[in-house]
Protein backbone atom coordinates (compact mmCIF):
# COMPACT_ATOMS: atom_id res chain seq x y z
CA UNK A 1 0.00 0.00 0.00
CA UNK A 2 1.61 3.25 -1.09
CA UNK A 3 -0.47 6.38 -0.59
CA UNK A 4 0.22 9.27 -2.93
CA UNK A 5 0.50 11.83 -0.15
CA UNK A 6 1.27 11.57 3.54
CA UNK A 7 -1.76 13.19 5.12
CA UNK A 8 -0.70 13.01 8.75
CA UNK A 9 2.78 14.54 8.61
CA UNK A 10 3.28 17.01 11.48
CA UNK A 11 3.72 20.65 10.61
CA UNK A 12 5.05 23.58 12.47
CA UNK A 13 2.50 25.94 13.87
CA UNK A 14 -1.20 25.34 13.55
CA UNK A 15 -2.03 22.14 11.78
CA UNK A 16 -4.95 21.32 9.57
CA UNK A 17 -6.15 18.36 7.63
CA UNK A 18 -7.53 18.29 4.11
CA UNK A 19 -11.22 17.93 3.66
CA UNK A 20 -10.90 14.73 1.74
CA UNK A 21 -11.30 11.52 3.67
CA UNK A 22 -8.05 9.74 4.40
CA UNK A 23 -7.41 6.14 3.68
CA UNK A 24 -8.86 6.13 0.16
CA UNK A 25 -8.46 8.20 -2.96
CA UNK A 26 -12.09 8.39 -3.94
CA UNK A 27 -13.52 9.45 -0.56
CA UNK A 28 -15.37 6.24 0.14
CA UNK A 29 -13.82 3.85 2.63
CA UNK A 30 -13.02 0.31 1.64
CA UNK A 31 -14.05 0.75 -2.03
CA UNK A 32 -13.05 2.61 -5.13
CA UNK A 33 -16.50 3.13 -6.58
CA UNK A 34 -18.35 4.20 -3.39
CA UNK A 35 -20.42 1.01 -3.17
CA UNK A 36 -19.36 -1.32 -0.33
CA UNK A 37 -18.94 -4.99 -1.03
CA UNK A 38 -18.65 -5.09 -4.78
CA UNK A 39 -20.75 -7.47 -6.85
CA UNK A 40 -17.97 -10.02 -6.78
CA UNK A 41 -19.13 -10.93 -3.21
CA UNK A 42 -15.69 -10.45 -1.63
CA UNK A 43 -15.49 -7.86 1.15
CA UNK A 44 -12.90 -5.16 0.98
CA UNK A 45 -12.35 -5.78 -2.71
CA UNK A 46 -13.26 -3.38 -5.45
CA UNK A 47 -11.56 -1.23 -7.97
CA UNK A 48 -9.31 0.15 -5.26
CA UNK A 49 -7.31 -1.44 -2.47
CA UNK A 50 -8.47 -0.47 1.06
CA UNK A 51 -6.66 2.28 2.90
CA UNK A 52 -4.64 3.28 -0.17
CA UNK A 53 -4.82 5.40 -3.25
CA UNK A 54 -4.99 4.04 -6.75
CA UNK A 55 -1.96 1.91 -7.56
CA UNK A 56 -2.29 0.62 -11.07
CA UNK A 57 1.15 -0.87 -11.02
CA UNK A 58 0.22 -3.19 -8.11
CA UNK A 59 0.06 -6.77 -9.24
CA UNK A 60 -3.22 -8.55 -8.66
CA UNK A 61 -3.33 -10.38 -5.37
CA UNK A 62 -5.01 -13.64 -4.78
CA UNK A 63 -6.41 -12.50 -1.37
CA UNK A 64 -7.08 -8.81 -0.60
CA UNK A 65 -8.31 -9.35 3.00
CA UNK A 66 -7.40 -6.82 5.66
CA UNK A 67 -3.81 -7.68 6.61
CA UNK A 68 -1.98 -7.24 9.89
CA UNK A 69 0.37 -4.74 8.28
CA UNK A 70 -2.51 -2.56 7.22
CA UNK A 71 -3.87 -2.75 10.76
CA UNK A 72 -0.55 -1.50 12.14
CA UNK A 73 -0.56 1.35 9.65
CA UNK A 74 -4.10 2.32 10.68
CA UNK A 75 -3.09 2.27 14.37
CA UNK A 76 -0.06 4.39 13.54
CA UNK A 77 -2.20 6.96 11.75
CA UNK A 78 -4.55 7.07 14.76
CA UNK A 79 -1.62 7.66 17.14
CA UNK A 80 -0.45 10.52 14.96
CA UNK A 81 -3.86 12.14 15.25
CA UNK A 82 -3.79 11.69 19.03
CA UNK A 83 -0.34 13.23 19.17
CA UNK A 84 -1.52 16.16 17.10
CA UNK A 85 -4.60 16.76 19.32
CA UNK A 86 -3.15 15.69 22.68
CA UNK A 87 -4.36 18.78 24.52
CA UNK A 88 -7.99 17.89 23.73
CA UNK A 89 -7.46 14.43 25.14
CA UNK A 90 -5.88 15.83 28.28
CA UNK A 91 -8.68 18.33 28.71
CA UNK A 92 -11.32 15.65 28.25
CA UNK A 93 -9.54 13.34 30.70
CA UNK A 94 -9.30 16.12 33.29
CA UNK A 95 -12.98 17.00 32.93
CA UNK A 96 -14.09 13.37 33.10
CA UNK A 97 -11.72 12.57 35.96
CA UNK A 98 -12.89 15.65 37.84
CA UNK A 99 -16.50 14.66 37.51
CA UNK A 100 -15.78 11.07 38.58
CA UNK A 101 -13.67 12.26 41.50
CA UNK A 102 -16.34 14.72 42.57
CA UNK A 103 -18.96 11.96 42.58
CA UNK A 104 -16.71 9.49 44.40
CA UNK A 105 -15.25 11.81 47.01
CA UNK A 106 -18.50 13.61 47.81
CA UNK A 107 -20.39 10.35 48.25
CA UNK A 108 -20.80 9.39 51.93
CA UNK A 109 -18.75 6.47 53.17
CA UNK A 110 -20.72 3.26 53.76
CA UNK A 111 -19.83 0.21 55.86
CA UNK A 112 -20.66 -3.40 55.14
CA UNK A 113 -21.86 -5.89 57.76
CA UNK A 114 -22.03 -9.57 56.81
CA UNK A 115 -23.95 -12.44 58.40
CA UNK A 116 -23.62 -16.05 57.24
CA UNK A 117 -26.49 -18.56 57.41
CA UNK A 118 -26.19 -22.31 56.95
CA UNK A 119 -29.22 -24.02 55.40
CA UNK A 120 -28.75 -27.32 57.20
CA UNK A 121 -30.72 -28.93 60.04
CA UNK A 122 -28.96 -30.44 63.04
CA UNK A 123 -32.07 -32.49 63.86
CA UNK A 124 -31.32 -34.84 60.97
CA UNK A 125 -28.28 -36.12 62.84
CA UNK A 126 -30.10 -36.34 66.17
CA UNK A 127 -33.27 -38.01 64.90
CA UNK A 128 -31.58 -40.10 62.24
CA UNK A 129 -33.86 -38.85 59.48
CA UNK A 130 -33.23 -40.68 56.23
CA UNK A 131 -34.74 -39.71 52.89
CA UNK A 132 -34.88 -41.82 49.77
CA UNK A 133 -32.07 -40.46 47.65
CA UNK A 134 -33.40 -42.05 44.47
CA UNK A 135 -36.63 -40.08 44.45
CA UNK A 136 -36.80 -36.95 46.54
CA UNK A 137 -33.30 -35.92 47.60
CA UNK A 138 -31.61 -35.52 44.22
CA UNK A 139 -29.03 -32.83 43.62
CA UNK A 140 -31.43 -30.84 41.47
CA UNK A 141 -34.12 -31.00 44.14
CA UNK A 142 -31.65 -29.84 46.77
CA UNK A 143 -30.50 -27.02 44.52
CA UNK A 144 -34.11 -25.95 43.94
CA UNK A 145 -34.71 -25.86 47.68
CA UNK A 146 -31.67 -23.66 48.21
CA UNK A 147 -32.79 -21.36 45.39
CA UNK A 148 -36.20 -21.14 47.00
CA UNK A 149 -34.55 -19.80 50.15
CA UNK A 150 -32.78 -17.16 48.09
CA UNK A 151 -36.02 -16.18 46.35
CA UNK A 152 -37.85 -15.93 49.66
CA UNK A 153 -35.12 -13.73 51.14
CA UNK A 154 -35.43 -11.28 48.25
CA UNK A 155 -39.23 -11.37 48.03
CA UNK A 156 -41.32 -8.29 48.80
CA UNK A 157 -43.34 -10.26 51.33
CA UNK A 158 -40.26 -10.98 53.42
CA UNK A 159 -38.96 -7.42 53.07
CA UNK A 160 -42.29 -6.24 54.47
CA UNK A 161 -41.89 -8.71 57.35
CA UNK A 162 -38.35 -7.43 57.92
CA UNK A 163 -39.59 -3.83 57.95
CA UNK A 164 -42.25 -4.66 60.54
CA UNK A 165 -39.63 -6.29 62.79
CA UNK A 166 -37.97 -2.90 63.44
CA UNK A 167 -39.23 -0.52 66.08
CA UNK A 168 -39.95 3.14 65.17
CA UNK A 169 -36.69 4.17 66.83
CA UNK A 170 -34.72 1.61 64.83
CA UNK A 171 -36.41 2.75 61.62
CA UNK A 172 -35.29 6.31 62.33
CA UNK A 173 -31.70 5.10 62.77
CA UNK A 174 -31.88 3.23 59.46
CA UNK A 175 -33.50 5.92 57.35
CA UNK A 176 -31.94 9.01 58.97
CA UNK A 177 -28.75 9.31 56.88
CA UNK A 178 -30.63 8.75 53.61
CA UNK A 179 -33.58 11.07 54.07
CA UNK A 180 -33.70 14.43 52.37
CA UNK A 181 -35.18 17.49 53.95
CA UNK A 182 -38.89 17.10 54.72
CA UNK A 183 -38.81 13.48 53.48
CA UNK A 184 -40.60 10.76 55.44
CA UNK A 185 -39.46 7.13 55.54
CA UNK A 186 -42.54 5.28 54.30
CA UNK A 187 -43.06 1.69 53.21
CA UNK A 188 -41.71 2.27 49.70
CA UNK A 189 -38.57 3.88 51.12
CA UNK A 190 -37.73 0.79 53.18
CA UNK A 191 -38.57 -1.50 50.26
CA UNK A 192 -36.08 0.38 48.07
CA UNK A 193 -33.54 0.54 50.89
CA UNK A 194 -33.63 -3.22 51.52
CA UNK A 195 -33.51 -3.88 47.79
CA UNK A 196 -30.45 -1.68 47.23
CA UNK A 197 -28.53 -2.04 50.49
CA UNK A 198 -28.94 -5.75 51.17
CA UNK A 199 -27.00 -8.20 49.04
CA UNK A 200 -27.43 -11.99 49.40
CA UNK A 201 -24.95 -14.33 47.79
CA UNK A 202 -24.75 -18.11 47.65
CA UNK A 203 -22.22 -20.24 45.86
CA UNK A 204 -23.87 -22.91 43.71
CA UNK A 205 -23.80 -26.30 45.34
CA UNK A 206 -23.16 -24.91 48.81
CA UNK A 207 -25.58 -24.24 51.64
CA UNK A 208 -24.03 -21.01 52.94
CA UNK A 209 -25.78 -17.69 52.43
CA UNK A 210 -23.77 -14.50 52.89
CA UNK A 211 -26.00 -11.54 53.78
CA UNK A 212 -24.23 -8.20 53.32
CA UNK A 213 -25.83 -4.95 54.50
CA UNK A 214 -24.42 -1.51 53.58
CA UNK A 215 -25.06 1.55 55.72
CA UNK A 216 -23.35 4.78 56.65
CA UNK A 217 -23.46 3.85 60.34
CA UNK A 218 -21.56 0.64 61.23
CA UNK A 219 -23.75 -0.27 64.21
CA UNK A 220 -26.90 0.12 62.12
CA UNK A 221 -25.42 -2.08 59.40
CA UNK A 222 -24.71 -4.78 62.01
CA UNK A 223 -28.22 -4.43 63.45
CA UNK A 224 -29.89 -4.78 60.04
CA UNK A 225 -27.72 -7.78 59.09
CA UNK A 226 -28.46 -9.63 62.33
CA UNK A 227 -32.14 -8.74 62.16
CA UNK A 228 -32.29 -9.92 58.56
CA UNK A 229 -30.92 -13.33 59.55
CA UNK A 230 -33.07 -13.77 62.65
CA UNK A 231 -36.22 -12.54 60.88
CA UNK A 232 -35.70 -14.98 58.04
CA UNK A 233 -35.14 -17.87 60.43
CA UNK A 234 -38.37 -16.93 62.22
CA UNK A 235 -40.12 -16.63 58.87
CA UNK A 236 -38.98 -20.08 57.72
CA UNK A 237 -39.96 -21.67 61.03
CA UNK A 238 -43.38 -20.01 60.94
CA UNK A 239 -43.91 -21.15 57.36
CA UNK A 240 -42.97 -24.68 58.42
CA UNK A 241 -45.37 -24.64 61.36
CA UNK A 242 -48.19 -23.24 59.24
CA UNK A 243 -47.61 -25.79 56.49
CA UNK A 244 -47.37 -28.57 59.05
CA UNK A 245 -50.60 -27.45 60.67
CA UNK A 246 -52.41 -27.23 57.34
CA UNK A 247 -51.12 -30.68 56.37
CA UNK A 248 -52.15 -32.11 59.73
CA UNK A 249 -55.63 -30.62 59.37
CA UNK A 250 -55.96 -32.03 55.86
CA UNK A 251 -54.92 -35.47 57.09
CA UNK A 252 -57.34 -35.22 59.99
CA UNK A 253 -60.21 -34.34 57.63
CA UNK A 254 -59.34 -37.29 55.44
CA UNK A 255 -59.20 -39.52 58.50
CA UNK A 256 -62.63 -38.30 59.57
CA UNK A 257 -64.02 -39.14 56.13
CA UNK A 258 -62.56 -42.63 56.34
CA UNK A 259 -63.92 -43.09 59.87
CA UNK A 260 -67.36 -42.11 58.62
CA UNK A 261 -67.05 -44.57 55.73
CA UNK A 262 -66.00 -47.31 58.12
CA UNK A 263 -68.97 -46.55 60.35
CA UNK A 264 -71.33 -46.71 57.37
CA UNK A 265 -69.92 -50.02 56.15
CA UNK A 266 -70.03 -51.50 59.63
CA UNK A 267 -73.60 -50.30 60.11
CA UNK A 268 -74.54 -51.86 56.78
CA UNK A 269 -72.88 -55.09 57.90
CA UNK A 270 -74.80 -55.14 61.17
CA UNK A 271 -78.07 -54.36 59.40
CA UNK A 272 -77.46 -57.21 56.99
CA UNK A 273 -76.68 -59.51 59.92
CA UNK A 274 -79.88 -58.62 61.76
CA UNK A 275 -82.02 -58.85 58.62
CA UNK A 276 -80.83 -62.27 57.41
CA UNK A 277 -79.54 -63.86 60.60
CA UNK A 278 -76.90 -65.82 58.68
CA UNK A 279 -73.77 -63.81 59.39
CA UNK A 280 -71.14 -64.30 62.10
CA UNK A 281 -68.37 -62.03 63.22
CA UNK A 282 -65.55 -64.32 64.24
CA UNK A 283 -63.42 -61.47 65.51
CA UNK A 284 -65.92 -60.84 68.38
CA UNK A 285 -66.24 -64.46 69.47
CA UNK A 286 -63.52 -64.15 72.05
CA UNK A 287 -65.10 -60.99 73.52
CA UNK A 288 -68.50 -62.65 73.80
CA UNK A 289 -66.92 -65.79 75.23
CA UNK A 290 -65.19 -63.77 77.94
CA UNK A 291 -68.43 -61.93 78.64
CA UNK A 292 -70.35 -65.19 78.99
CA UNK A 293 -67.70 -66.53 81.35
CA UNK A 294 -67.87 -63.42 83.54
CA UNK A 295 -71.69 -63.47 83.55
CA UNK A 296 -71.71 -67.16 84.42
CA UNK A 297 -69.30 -66.60 87.30
CA UNK A 298 -71.36 -63.65 88.52
CA UNK A 299 -74.53 -65.74 88.34
CA UNK A 300 -72.88 -68.47 90.41
CA UNK A 301 -71.75 -65.98 93.05
CA UNK A 302 -75.10 -64.21 93.26
CA UNK A 303 -76.86 -67.58 93.44
CA UNK A 304 -74.82 -68.59 96.46
CA UNK A 305 -75.39 -65.19 98.02
CA UNK A 306 -79.12 -65.45 97.32
CA UNK A 307 -79.37 -68.83 99.03
CA UNK A 308 -77.38 -67.62 102.03
CA UNK A 309 -79.44 -64.47 102.46
CA UNK A 310 -82.67 -66.35 102.01
CA UNK A 311 -81.68 -68.87 104.71
CA UNK A 312 -80.49 -66.16 107.09
CA UNK A 313 -83.62 -64.07 106.60
CA UNK A 314 -85.93 -67.07 107.17
CA UNK A 315 -84.06 -67.98 110.35
CA UNK A 316 -84.19 -64.40 111.64
CA UNK A 317 -87.95 -64.19 111.13
CA UNK A 318 -88.39 -67.54 112.89
CA UNK A 319 -86.21 -66.52 115.86
CA UNK A 320 -87.94 -63.14 116.20
CA UNK A 321 -91.31 -64.86 116.25
CA UNK A 322 -90.09 -67.40 118.82
CA UNK A 323 -88.50 -64.95 121.29
CA UNK A 324 -88.45 -61.19 121.74
CA UNK A 325 -84.72 -61.36 122.45
CA UNK A 326 -83.23 -64.09 120.18
CA UNK A 327 -79.67 -63.83 121.47
CA UNK A 328 -78.94 -67.31 120.10
CA UNK A 329 -79.21 -65.89 116.52
CA UNK A 330 -75.65 -64.86 115.71
CA UNK A 331 -76.62 -62.32 113.03
CA UNK A 332 -79.17 -60.57 115.25
CA UNK A 333 -76.98 -60.74 118.36
CA UNK A 334 -74.00 -59.18 116.59
CA UNK A 335 -75.90 -56.61 114.50
CA UNK A 336 -74.94 -52.97 114.99
CA UNK A 337 -74.14 -52.23 118.69
CA UNK A 338 -76.20 -55.09 120.12
CA UNK A 339 -73.20 -56.65 121.89
CA UNK A 340 -72.52 -53.38 123.76
CA UNK A 341 -76.18 -52.90 124.59
CA UNK A 342 -76.40 -56.49 125.82
CA UNK A 343 -73.47 -55.94 128.16
CA UNK A 344 -74.85 -52.65 129.45
CA UNK A 345 -78.23 -54.33 130.01
CA UNK A 346 -76.59 -57.06 132.11
CA UNK A 347 -74.73 -54.43 134.13
CA UNK A 348 -77.97 -52.50 134.74
CA UNK A 349 -79.78 -55.66 135.89
CA UNK A 350 -76.94 -56.44 138.29
CA UNK A 351 -77.01 -52.90 139.64
CA UNK A 352 -80.79 -53.14 140.13
CA UNK A 353 -80.33 -56.35 142.13
CA UNK A 354 -77.79 -54.66 144.41
CA UNK A 355 -79.99 -51.58 144.90
CA UNK A 356 -83.07 -53.73 145.59
CA UNK A 357 -81.44 -55.01 148.80
CA UNK A 358 -81.20 -51.47 150.16
CA UNK A 359 -84.00 -49.42 148.63
CA UNK A 360 -87.63 -49.88 147.82
CA UNK A 361 -89.05 -49.98 144.32
CA UNK A 362 -90.01 -46.31 144.35
CA UNK A 363 -86.62 -45.06 145.42
CA UNK A 364 -85.12 -42.58 142.90
CA UNK A 365 -82.09 -44.75 142.28
CA UNK A 366 -84.31 -47.75 141.65
CA UNK A 367 -86.42 -45.69 139.27
CA UNK A 368 -83.29 -44.48 137.42
CA UNK A 369 -81.99 -48.01 136.95
CA UNK A 370 -85.39 -49.20 135.76
CA UNK A 371 -85.43 -46.37 133.24
CA UNK A 372 -81.99 -47.37 131.92
CA UNK A 373 -83.03 -51.00 131.60
CA UNK A 374 -86.13 -50.01 129.59
CA UNK A 375 -83.99 -47.87 127.31
CA UNK A 376 -81.54 -50.70 126.66
CA UNK A 377 -84.37 -53.14 125.93
CA UNK A 378 -86.00 -50.67 123.54
CA UNK A 379 -82.70 -50.11 121.67
CA UNK A 380 -82.08 -53.83 121.39
CA UNK A 381 -85.60 -54.42 120.06
CA UNK A 382 -85.09 -51.66 117.48
CA UNK A 383 -81.78 -53.16 116.37
CA UNK A 384 -83.43 -56.57 115.97
CA UNK A 385 -86.13 -55.05 113.77
CA UNK A 386 -83.56 -53.16 111.69
CA UNK A 387 -81.43 -56.31 111.31
CA UNK A 388 -84.40 -58.32 110.02
CA UNK A 389 -85.32 -55.53 107.60
CA UNK A 390 -81.72 -55.29 106.39
CA UNK A 391 -81.68 -59.01 105.66
CA UNK A 392 -84.90 -58.66 103.70
CA UNK A 393 -83.42 -55.73 101.68
CA UNK A 394 -80.24 -57.63 100.89
CA UNK A 395 -82.31 -60.60 99.79
CA UNK A 396 -84.40 -58.38 97.46
CA UNK A 397 -81.23 -56.87 95.94
CA UNK A 398 -79.77 -60.32 95.41
CA UNK A 399 -82.97 -61.51 93.71
CA UNK A 400 -83.06 -58.49 91.36
CA UNK A 401 -79.35 -58.80 90.57
CA UNK A 402 -79.76 -62.48 89.79
CA UNK A 403 -82.62 -61.71 87.41
CA UNK A 404 -80.58 -59.01 85.64
CA UNK A 405 -77.55 -61.25 85.27
CA UNK A 406 -79.69 -64.05 83.91
CA UNK A 407 -81.16 -61.68 81.32
CA UNK A 408 -77.71 -60.41 80.33
CA UNK A 409 -76.43 -63.96 80.10
CA UNK A 410 -79.37 -64.93 77.92
CA UNK A 411 -78.81 -61.90 75.64
CA UNK A 412 -75.10 -62.60 75.35
CA UNK A 413 -75.78 -66.24 74.58
CA UNK A 414 -78.22 -65.27 71.85
CA UNK A 415 -75.66 -62.88 70.39
CA UNK A 416 -73.06 -65.63 70.37
CA UNK A 417 -75.50 -67.85 68.53
CA UNK A 418 -76.18 -65.13 65.95
CA UNK A 419 -72.47 -64.59 65.44
CA UNK A 420 -72.14 -68.23 64.45
CA UNK A 421 -74.27 -67.61 61.35
CA UNK A 422 -71.89 -66.56 58.61
CA UNK A 423 -72.47 -65.42 55.06
CA UNK A 424 -70.26 -64.48 52.12
CA UNK A 425 -71.85 -61.07 51.73
CA UNK A 426 -70.84 -60.06 55.20
CA UNK A 427 -67.29 -61.26 54.60
CA UNK A 428 -67.11 -58.96 51.56
CA UNK A 429 -68.34 -56.04 53.65
CA UNK A 430 -65.84 -56.91 56.34
CA UNK A 431 -63.04 -56.95 53.77
CA UNK A 432 -64.01 -53.41 52.74
CA UNK A 433 -63.94 -52.33 56.36
CA UNK A 434 -60.51 -53.90 56.86
CA UNK A 435 -59.14 -52.07 53.83
CA UNK A 436 -60.42 -48.74 55.07
CA UNK A 437 -59.09 -49.47 58.54
CA UNK A 438 -55.64 -50.10 57.07
CA UNK A 439 -55.82 -46.75 55.28
CA UNK A 440 -56.98 -45.11 58.49
CA UNK A 441 -54.04 -46.58 60.40
CA UNK A 442 -51.61 -45.13 57.84
CA UNK A 443 -53.29 -41.73 58.05
CA UNK A 444 -53.21 -41.73 61.83
CA UNK A 445 -49.53 -42.63 61.71
CA UNK A 446 -48.86 -39.66 59.45
CA UNK A 447 -50.95 -37.45 61.73
CA UNK A 448 -48.88 -38.61 64.67
CA UNK A 449 -45.65 -37.86 62.82
CA UNK A 450 -46.96 -34.42 61.90
CA UNK A 451 -47.90 -33.81 65.51
CA UNK A 452 -44.42 -34.77 66.68
CA UNK A 453 -42.79 -32.64 63.98
CA UNK A 454 -44.91 -29.63 64.91
CA UNK A 455 -43.56 -29.82 68.47
CA UNK A 456 -39.92 -30.00 67.40
CA UNK A 457 -37.85 -26.85 66.80
CA UNK A 458 -37.83 -26.13 63.09
CA UNK A 459 -34.11 -25.36 62.81
CA UNK A 460 -33.82 -25.76 59.05
CA UNK A 461 -31.22 -23.02 59.08
CA UNK A 462 -28.78 -21.71 61.60
CA UNK A 463 -26.64 -18.58 61.91
CA UNK A 464 -23.02 -19.70 61.77
CA UNK A 465 -21.35 -16.27 61.70
CA UNK A 466 -23.38 -13.34 63.11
Amino acid sequence: MEPNTFLFAPEKGPQSFPAVSPVTATGSPFTGTGVPFTPTGSPFMGTLAPFAATAPARPPAVNDDFSFKELLETVGHSLLIVRAKWYWGVAGALVFGGLVGFVLFTRPLEYDAETDILAQSTLDQVLGTQIDTTTTNTDQTRENQLRNHLSMMTSRKFRTRLENSFTPEEKKLIAGPYLKKDQVADHDFFQDFFDNKIDIERERGREYYAITVSHQVPDVAIMVADRMASAYLDHVQQEFRDANMIGSQALEKQAEIIRADIAKVEAASLDYQKKNGIISRTDNESILSERLKRLDAALTDIGVTHVGLETRSRQAHTDRARSPFPWDNSYLALYANNPDLHKELDDANAQRGVLATRYGPNHPKMLNVESQIKGFLSSIQHNFDVAVGDLDSQLDVAVQTEKLLKKQFSDAFEQSMELEKLATTYEILSAGVDSKKTTLVDLEKKIGEASVSSQLPANFMQIVDP
